[in-house]
């Protein structure tokens, strides 16, 4: 059985605070390349663990750039 893990969309502009203003745009610009691809996650674990902690920040970003991006937990018996 898979789980959905909901974390919503980061917002983008939030990081040319921290980032060269070209560089967001390329990744902007990127994103409308894929803007509207669905992409699907599965991890085994909701949270610790590289993969859980990378996926709760990266999963936002794509959802900002228009990617529909899931993060799935597998559930054991």
């Amino acid at each position: 059985m898979l789980h959905k893990i909901s974390l919503g969309v980061a917002d983008i502009n939030k990081y040319r605070l921290i980032e060269a203003r070209n560089v967001i745009d390329e990744i902007v610009s990127l994103g409308d390349e894929l803007r509207g691809l669905r992409l699907c996650h599965i991890n085994s674990a909701p949270f610790g663990g590289g993969v859980a902690e990378l996926l709760v920040s990266y999963i936002p970003l794509l959802n900002a750039l228009g990617i529909k991006a899931d993060w799935q937990v597998i559930r054991g018996d």
